[in-house]
């Protein structure tokens, strides 16, 4: 018995020095998704393992890189610059940078920071939303600005798409439009 005992140690021990474990079990669906789950891989994109000398072998998950677009947001009311730096927050592709109480700050922050895009309101003291835009483009044109207001009015639509703005959102309906609204803006230059 003794003999029988050592020959099955022995070949247990070679297999498992070259990777084939004979008595390991396993791992289950649930416990395979969860190891997936944290290194951003679904079920389907799984990859067979490998194995090399005795070593086993994943490999590595491709994770491809999102553009991030930085936003700068001009709004006169703390509340709705508040709530809307959350909601943005939520989102990986968008990423808010800078806040600005009126149109000079936001020409301010142009030049400190590197913004992609601007949501401006057009009725700010000290400067309004339509000279800030006119000279944010001038100056930058690089950067896009979406016009954010509460006035759905031809005439204000008309004067800011004048100004260079590239599009306008209703606050009303802010949460709905913002989102597909900013990235065809930044999609389309």
């Amino acid at each position: 018995m003794d003999r029988a005992k050592k020959a099955v140690s022995r070949a247990y021990a070679d297999n498992t020095m070259r990777g084939r474990n004979i008595g390991a079990k396993l791992p289950s669906k649930k416990t395979e998704c969860r190891r997936m789950q944290k290194i951003g891989l679904k079920w389907h994109e799984r990859k067979l393992n490998f194995y090399h000398c005795g070593r086993k072998y994943s490999p590595v998950p491709y994770r491809q890189e999102i553009p991030v677009t930085k936003v700068l947001l001009a709004e006169n009311h703390k509340r709705l610059r508040k709530s809307l730096r959350s909601f943005l927050g939520h989102h990986p592709d968008i990423e808010v940078i800078g806040e600005a109480k009126n149109g000079r700050e936001a020409i301010e922050r142009c030049k400190e920071l590197d913004i992609d895009l601007i949501l401006m309101d057009l009725n700010m003291p000290d400067i309004d939303g339509l000279e800030a835009t006119r000279r944010i483009t001038a100056e930058f044109p690089h950067i896009h600005v979406i016009v954010l207001t509460s006035h759905f009015d031809n005439s204000y639509l008309a004067a800011a798409l004048d100004a260079g703005a590239k599009a306008f959102v209703e606050k009303i309906n802010a949460v709905d439009e913002l989102l597909d609204t900013i990235r065809s803006v930044v999609g389309g230059a």
